[in-house]
């Protein structure tokens, strides 16, 4: 169904409000910076020493170029899709940062949803709230959106890269 009171699956519009979120964060002081090593915010003491690793920085997520394997063109049903494999994975975090290094970080756009999530585990991390909690007290009530839904994955936590669900009207708000 779909209609102006309908909550509609916004699928990739949820990264981009992701990084919205994390604008906000970041403002606040609750996020690493831009220029954070990103496997430094993570209990990963296997990833951390590897020189490659240690290049790739927050910015790099934010932007979709830190550089590690990943591939979103299989279909969703795929279980070699990167983003299925990483909702199957034990440990979602640990699954995209060990990742292949394939190029230098900041070099090349990999459309994932896995910077996403590493993002929004950043966010809920430093903030204390889910990743919906905050969006609802930083950026939905601000707005004046009072309904919205964010679908968690396997782990629990919010499905990042595609699980916000917003009325028309409400998304134009951000829009």
């Amino acid at each position: 169904a779909f209609g102006p009171e309908v909550l509609h699956d916004l699928r990739s519009i949820s990264k981009s409000v992701v990084g919205l979120l994390y604008g906000i964060a970041l403002t606040q002081g609750r996020v690493p910076t831009l220029d954070a090593r990103l496997v430094d915010h993570f209990p990963y003491d296997d990833l951390k020493t590897d020189p490659a690793r240690r290049g790739i920085e927050v910015r790099h997520a934010l932007t979709m170029t830190i550089g590690l394997g990943w591939d979103e063109s299989l279909p969703y049903i795929d279980a070699r899709n990167s983003e299925v494999a990483m909702e199957m994975a034990e440990d979602r975090y640990h699954y995209i940062l060990s990742r292949p290094v394939v190029a230098a970080p900041g070099s090349t756009w990999t459309y994932s949803g896995g910077s996403t999530a590493l993002l929004a585990h950043l966010i809920a991390r430093g903030s204390g709230q889910s990743l919906h909690d905050f969006a609802r007290e930083q950026l939905f009530a601000p707005l004046g959106i009072a309904q919205s839904e964010w679908v968690a994955g396997t782990n629990g936590e919010a499905a990042a890269a595609s699980g916000l669900r917003l009325t028309p009207r409400d998304l134009a708000k951000i829009g």
